[in-house]
């Protein structure tokens, strides 16, 4: 697989992350150790289900989390759609140990958001 001509390693997971230029979003892949994470789980004939997480600003400059799973077909093309939304997070493949990892993740990313943004971190 490739994205805009680079191939795409293979991964459990990527952050995604607004560039400087709202037409820019940088991807970036990883491997997490197969003793951590275990075999895909609740994968469909369409994609496998991931967990996802999305951080936003809303108009008083509060930083909101979005926090789901779903089941794509293409995980890069749909988080590609969120290009120029200032948007950024991280897209994990749901295997069976995944939510400990997924939620380490988020607790370590709100917990510094908390200190970036003066406690203004919505659940």
């Amino acid at each position: 697989m490739n994205i805009d001509n680079q191939e795409i390693p293979e991964y459990d997971g990527f952050f995604f992350l607004p560039g400087k230029n709202p037409k820019d979003l940088s991807l970036n892949f990883f491997k997490v150790m197969n003793y951590e994470t275990g075999n895909p789980i609740e994968s469909t004939d369409i994609g496998d289900k991931y967990h996802i997480a999305m951080f936003n600003k809303n108009p008083e400059n509060t930083l909101i989390p979005y926090c789901f799973e779903a089941i794509l077909g293409d995980p890069i093309t749909y988080i590609k759609n969120l290009t120029g939304t200032y948007t950024y997070g991280c897209v994990l493949r749901k295997t069976e140990n995944s939510n400990s990892w997924f939620s380490r993740y988020i607790e370590q990313v709100k917990n510094s958001l908390y200190k970036i943004y003066n406690g203004k971190v919505y659940e």
